[in-house]
């Protein structure tokens, strides 16, 4: 039976998904969002990993909009199950900031374009 006392942790989902995209195992898609992209687990889960606008309150106390990642885990139908946005992420493990990083990464293939532009680059 379910505790719904208990609020979920989602720090261990977090540091899967980190773990499993460095290791290789997870590939991240771009979508037509720029600033969003996406993974499947099992088929019937995919999660979706976007930079959200929000307003914080900057150095000289004067508010200005910053982007933050917020992670969505979705059915096979589309339909957000849990919305994890950064404070949720609590402990010294990886936050929702690396797994963006990661995604990005992944998701833009960057590290095949970097050494193709490098090798180009060495060919000048």
């Amino acid at each position: 039976m379910t505790n719904v006392q208990v609020d979920l942790d989602p720090a261990p989902l977090v540091q899967e998904l980190v773990e499993k995209s460095k290791s290789g195992k997870l590939k991240w898609e771009p979508t037509a969002d720029r600033r969003a992209f996406v993974v499947s687990v099992g088929g019937n889960t995919t999660f979706r990993i976007r930079l959200v606008d929000t307003t914080d309150i900057g150095d000289f106390g004067q508010p200005e909009t910053v982007q933050v990642p917020v992670l969505f885990m979705l059915d096979e139908k589309g339909n957000t199950l849990w919305e994890i946005r950064s404070g949720d992420v609590k402990g010294k493990g990886p936050g929702l900031s690396e797994l963006f990083s990661i995604a990005r990464r992944i998701g833009n293939k960057l590290d095949e374009r970097l050494g193709s532009a490098i090798s180009a680059l060495r060919q000048l």
